[in-house]
């Protein structure tokens, strides 16, 4: 019969012995799991932090109470664990971005020649009304949906409608493999 998460988690059996109280393997589990830690990732976390754990002396003269200083110990920990695996994700991915060369999809020549397609565009835009041709303008140079709404002064869904019929008006001209969405 397979455990449910609550049971591995908070059952007092442990693979620690007399070594570590239950309790305090519980309060481990309990700490990892509010944190966000997955729970198959449990063993690992139990592994880093018994030592901790055992290290750790209560003091009673300091008023916390053994629990709740434990607590504070545990947490600690576990913040350590996952700021050293966020920089070890950063370093990865600076690593693969100096290092590594990023898989390009292959150029995919078009059936029509460049020079043909400039004049249907051209047809195109002059059919278009004078605001559609100022946001086909942006989109051209690569300007933010935000900011040329600002600079027309339009809202960020007036630009995607117009958008919307720029794509349309595209794919009535039989320019609709050209236009990406």
């Amino acid at each position: 019969m397979n455990p449910t998460l609550k049971d591995r988690t908070m059952s007092n059996d442990n693979d620690y012995g007399d070594l570590l109280p239950a309790w305090k393997l519980t309060l481990i589990n309990q700490c990892a799991l509010a944190r966000g830690v997955h729970p198959d990732n449990l063993a690992e976390i139990q592994q880093e932090l018994i030592l901790a754990v055992l290290a750790y002396e209560h003091d009673p003269a300091l008023g916390a109470t053994e629990h709740t200083a434990l607590n504070v110990v545990i947490d600690r920990q576990i913040t350590m664990l996952q700021r050293g695996h966020a920089r070890r994700l950063k370093r990865h991915e600076r690593y693969c971005q100096v290092n590594c060369v990023a898989a390009e999809a292959p150029e995919i020549p078009s059936p029509i020649p460049a020079e043909d397609l400039r004049l249907d565009v051209q047809a195109c835009l002059q059919r278009l009304p004078e605001l559609e041709r100022e946001v086909c303008a942006g989109l051209a140079a690569d300007e933010p949906r935000v900011a040329m709404a600002r600079r027309l002064g339009l809202t960020r869904y007036e630009i995607d409608r117009l958008i919307d019929r720029l794509r349309t008006a595209f794919a009535a001209a039989g320019l609709r493999e050209w236009v990406t969405g």
